[in-house]
């Protein structure tokens, strides 16, 4: 079955990336290396704002345009070390010219929308393209596509009837599923985000070093919008450990004590959490690669957006992990119990990837 992932590809954002990798590569192994990849569909308002010369339209347009320009080399040399990254790792299918749709067309027998929050309409802008209804010549399916919200509007859930007419659904979150199966008759499934889907080897075989860094030496802080309290408490930890505090950030903001890292690529970023002496996070894929590492790790869950991480860390039983206003829960874990329910929930991935390929065996046998 040659098959396209329709997914979040031009996002400057290393969850979007590596969930893409790791859906193609999964796919790959049910299928041949030669009948996937990557749809490079381009959602207006994602490139735009992933573009080195974006100037928000929130606040004063000459203070956006001057940190902009303040911005531009180091958004410019991240955009070619994940451009780098794609090149050698995604399958990219054109998709730009009315030729190359039209050849896209003849050629693939299936979509595959997802991961990543690609029916989260405040991110994409309504985007009508992930809701598939332009590929109905096509053997249709989601996997672990996210709404990222516990609730929707009327228009949103207008919106999501569309996927009813798809061949099989599956959703990141019980939250989505729940949702989804209040507007449509489908059976909705739960399955993990792809990342998960590759096991520590097939990571490592991705990983590459970032600069002299030694394993160990150091405590891994990975969040959006730095904040204080959460740089306070991977502070704690590094001094516990007699180490520094290595902080994966967008923009080049100093920490007192600690490397500052704005460029590393995907690749680089796998390593950073693989060699982690601990992880701090409030990111959802920062959660999860700390889960597959198994790694000493805290996630911040009070925020905006954190609904993906709390369900993780509740399905999963981690509550020896979660940070509240920055401050753990105080919670305990039976590890050989969380480490089964990883491996339940990947195993759930690979069944509903079964699935996807028995409708396509359906299909042509009629």
């Amino acid at each position: 079955m040659k098959t396209a992932i329709l997914t979040f590809q031009d996002a400057l954002n290393y969850g979007a990336v590596l969930q893409a990798y790791a859906l193609q590569h999964t796919l790959e192994k049910t299928f041949s290396p030669d009948e996937v990849g990557v749809l490079n569909y381009h959602c207006p308002i994602i490139r735009q704002k992933h573009a080195p010369t974006y100037v928000s339209k929130k606040g004063n347009p000459l203070k956006g345009f001057l940190k902009m320009l303040r911005y531009y080399p180091l958004k410019k040399r991240r955009k070619e070390v994940f451009d780098a990254f794609k090149a050698k790792y995604l399958n990219l299918i054109s998709y730009d010219t009315p030729e190359e749709k039209k050849r896209f067309a003849q050629a693939f027998d299936a979509i595959v929308v997802g991961s990543d929050q690609v029916w989260n309409t405040d991110l994409t802008d309504n985007d009508a393209a992930y809701f598939l209804s332009d590929f109905s010549s096509m053997k249709r399916f989601s996997y672990a596509a996210s709404i990222g919200k516990r609730e929707i509007n009327a228009q949103e859930a207008e919106r999501y009837k569309a996927l009813a007419s798809l061949d099989r659904i599956s959703v990141r979150e019980a939250s989505a599923k729940q949702i989804l199966s209040t507007i449509i008759p489908n059976d909705v499934y739960t399955v993990p985000d792809p990342v998960l889907l590759l096991d520590q080897a097939e990571w490592r075989a991705v990983a590459k070093p970032y600069g002299d860094l030694k394993p160990g030496s150091y405590v891994l802080l990975y969040q959006f919008n730095t904040g204080a309290s959460l740089v306070r408490f991977a502070q704690q930890k590094a001094a516990e450990r007699g180490c520094k505090v290595v902080s994966i950030q967008n923009v080049d903001k100093q920490i007192p004590g600690a490397q500052v890292i704005c460029d590393a690529s995907p690749d680089e970023f796998v390593w950073l959490f693989d060699n982690a002496a601990c992880v701090v996070t409030n990111s959802f894929h920062g959660t999860m690669f700390s889960v597959i590492f198994e790694k000493e790790f805290y996630s911040e869950t009070k925020m905006n957006r954190s609904t993906r991480i709390v369900e993780l860390l509740q399905k999963y039983q981690m509550n020896d992990s979660v940070l509240e206003n920055s401050k753990p829960t105080g919670g305990t874990r039976d590890r050989e119990l969380s480490r089964h329910l990883v491996a339940q929930d990947r195993q759930r991935g690979f069944d509903f990837i079964a699935l996807m390929k028995d409708a396509e065996a359906q299909r042509t046998a009629l």
